[in-house]
């Protein structure tokens, strides 16, 4: 928002702050404005003449009332809704006629508070357009350079793209060589239902080349589902990292292939020491959400009963995308009070319309929740679940996944 305050000052006062003398006429401009006197060497500083230093709240508080505002506060509160509506008509109105203008023009506008669904939009634009000339242009643009955003909003981004693309016959492959497209889209859209198609394509280039020991990691566990679901042979996946120097979701996929590859006695005993580990961590819902996703998939009851015992698996306020991760834990008590020989009949109604999960998860998700109309309905039909699994056309959602669904690893 500082750099907002600052773009608006120079509208204001007519010049761009390059130089010291511009520095001394703006803290003369401030005085006569407000009666507030800022030194030139705090603008110097604000505006990055000499070494910078926060600004203090005063300093803020005077550069806002400058601008009409009654404190830096109000600026924020206010300025940014006018600002932000200008600045995504323009981008709006170039997007068909000329994307590379309004890329450009972002580019020139961007701050830390650049509206991000503006980029969203944009982008999607783009694909719907298919424009990949301009879309390679924008994944290698430092307004998606991930160290300007937190996980939440990387993941979110991912999340909105992801799914776009995957409608598309877009090769995203293209994409490999940009900067910002792995790191933005691929790591945070993990698109499991089109292993055999671009997003499988894409892993395969990405894990024949990295040099990324956590990257290295994440594209095996990737492909040794794809050969899961697919029934071939299982890859063996290496870890040289340490707990600690691992995401915890990537963690948690990483233990959840122990459960693919049967669960003997080794198996059991890593997955018994992930549980004892994550009991204490404020991040256990981010270490759970693919393992469990694993216990889904393999149909094991007995694990996820297992979960059961993990302290503390409550909804509590974090990232927004904590919110998509605790969904999976309503799912699984659904599936155990089924397996129970309960009535569900409330839990499907909930998961169907206002449980909420990962776009890149939905179409596993939508064929847990088929298994569990079959089995908790009278009629036992197929026909919405055999719709759902040929959508996916993975070999390892046959019929019988469905029939015996609770009797797969007993």
């Amino acid at each position: 928002m500082i750099n907002n305050l600052k773009l608006k000052i120079e509208d204001k006062c007519g010049f761009e702050i390059k130089q010291l003398s511009n520095c001394e006429s703006l803290s003369m401009l401030i005085f006569m404005e407000t009666g507030n006197d800022i030194s030139y060497n705090t603008l110097r500083r604000l505006f990055g003449l000499v070494k910078k230093t926060n600004p203090s709240k005063s300093t803020l508080n005077i550069l806002s009332q400058y601008l009409g505002y009654k404190n830096y506060d109000t600026f924020c509160s206010k300025y940014p809704k006018k600002m932000n509506w200008d600045l995504n008509q323009k981008v709006y109105s170039h997007v068909a006629s000329n994307p590379i203008d309004a890329l450009k023009f972002m580019e020139l506008h961007y701050s830390e508070n650049f509206d991000l669904e503006l980029i969203i939009s944009f982008v999607g634009g783009l694909i719907i357009l298919d424009n990949m000339i301009v879309l390679k242009a924008t994944f290698c643009s430092e307004i998606l350079n991930p160290e300007k955003y937190n996980y939440s909003q990387i993941l979110y981004f991912g999340n909105c793209v992801g799914p776009l693309l995957k409608k598309t016959q877009l090769k995203i492959i293209e994409l490999k060589q940009t900067k910002y497209f792995t790191s933005m889209v691929y790591n945070s859209f993990i698109d499991i239902s089109s292993l055999n198609g671009n997003y499988g394509a894409f892993t395969k280039a990405v894990n024949s080349t990295t040099k990324n020991l956590e990257q290295k990691l994440f594209t095996d566990c990737i492909l040794f589902l794809k050969n899961f679901l697919n029934e071939k042979k299982l890859i063996e996946v290496k870890n040289n990292l340490p707990i600690t120097e691992i995401h915890p979701i990537l963690y948690g996929r990483y233990v959840g292939l122990n459960v693919f590859d049967g669960l003997t006695e080794k198996n059991r005993k890593s997955i018994s020491s992930f549980i004892d580990y994550i009991q204490n961590s404020d991040q256990k819902i981010d270490y759970l959400y693919e393992f469990i996703f694993a216990c889904l998939l393999s149909g094991d009851a007995k694990l996820l009963s297992y979960l059961e015992k993990v302290k503390n698996i409550v909804k509590s306020s974090g990232a927004f995308y904590q919110e998509y991760h605790y969904n999976i834990i309503y799912l699984v008590r659904a599936i155990l009070k089924l397996s129970r020989g309960e009535k569900i009949e409330k839990e499907i109604k909930e998961l169907k319309t206002n449980t909420f999960f990962r776009n890149s998860h939905q179409d596993f998700i939508d064929i847990f929740i088929s298994v569990m109309d079959y089995h908790s309905s009278k009629e036992k039909k197929l026909n919405t679940y055999n719709m759902l699994s040929q959508k996916i056309g993975y070999p390892f959602f046959n019929e019988s996944y469905c029939k015996n669904y609770f009797g797969l690893n007993t």
